[in-house]
């Protein structure tokens, strides 16, 4: 299995086929039910630092991607986003492949 839907798989507790993010490049929903927002309701502070890859490196009109160009190289706004994300409190993700050309996010800064 590709690394991005078993990502989301470890943070769903659900396989690709149940959440619909079964392929590299698709995005996890965002209304899908997460570790983070379990842990919310146990009265857990939850921080989600690295390579998640919850949404594609394309966005669309439809499907809004934070993880996607030129966002993901926004340096700016990067260094002021820490917000809620899937469930999570603090943010800090880190795009980066190996691949000068995709380095971005927090990783970046």
């Amino acid at each position: 299995m590709p690394c991005m839907p078993a990502r989301r798989e470890q943070h769903t507790g659900r396989y690709p086929s149940q959440h619909g993010a079964w392929s590299l490049g698709t995005k996890l929903p965002e209304d899908e039910l997460t570790a983070g927002e379990i842990f919310s309701k146990a009265g857990y502070k939850k921080a989600l630092i690295g390579k998640v890859h919850f949404q594609p490196l394309a966005s669309t009109e439809e499907n809004y991607s934070l993880e996607s160009y030129p966002v993901m190289q926004d340096l700016d706004f990067w260094r002021t986003f820490h917000c809620s994300f899937y469930g999570f409190d603090y943010v800090q993700l880190a795009c980066t492949y190996a691949d000068e050309p995709q380095v971005g996010q927090h990783y970046a800064i």
